[in-house]
């Protein structure tokens, strides 16, 4: 794989990988395209899909759920959800319940999207059935909001299926 292999990298040379996952296909963002998400194929084809569609183009994080929705958060603070074979994009945002700008996503072993933010961690659960009205909810432990208004940096998930923050 080489960067001039990604669709629209002609028009701008100094795109940058920001972000791969994969699953079935192989996913990547760019920074400086105009077509910022571009899924590859075992087969070798690309196809790409233009920020307008995505509601933005400096996507940093990607991470896809059990069916393959793809995650995508963005150096603006939000998250994109988006299944392109089945038609479904989403914005989130605090509407969603998310507390605060995105800083990092994780979906766990369970298919729960946890995400990150500036004023503590949120989860979807189902991340796979996000389009179906999904709303976020901060975590709770003994009736006490976890890091209510904390800075969480990183969020991952391990083996075991347990949640890590990093602040």
């Amino acid at each position: 794989l080489q960067l001039t292999d990604i669709p629209g990298s002609e028009e701008a040379p100094d795109t940058v990988i920001s972000a791969l996952a994969s699953g079935d296909l192989l996913w990547a963002s760019s920074f400086g395209n105009s077509q910022p998400i571009h899924t590859l194929t075992e087969t070798g084809d690309w196809t790409s899909y233009a920020d307008s569609i995505l509601f933005g183009s400096e996507f940093i994080s990607i991470d896809l759920s059990e069916i393959e929705v793809a995650w995508l958060g963005s150096t603006s603070g939000d998250i994109t959800a988006f299944e392109p074979l089945e038609g479904n994009i989403e914005l989130l945002s605090s509407s969603d319940g998310i507390p605060g700008s995105f800083t990092d996503i994780e979906i766990s072993i369970e298919d729960n999207a946890w995400i990150a933010t500036g004023q503590g961690p949120a989860i979807f659960q189902s991340a796979s059935f996000v389009f179906s009205g999904a709303t976020a909810t901060q975590p709770s432990f003994e009736n006490r909001t976890l890091f209510d208004g904390e800075t969480i940096n990183a969020v991952m998930t391990d083996g075991g299926n347990r949640i890590w923050f990093g602040t």
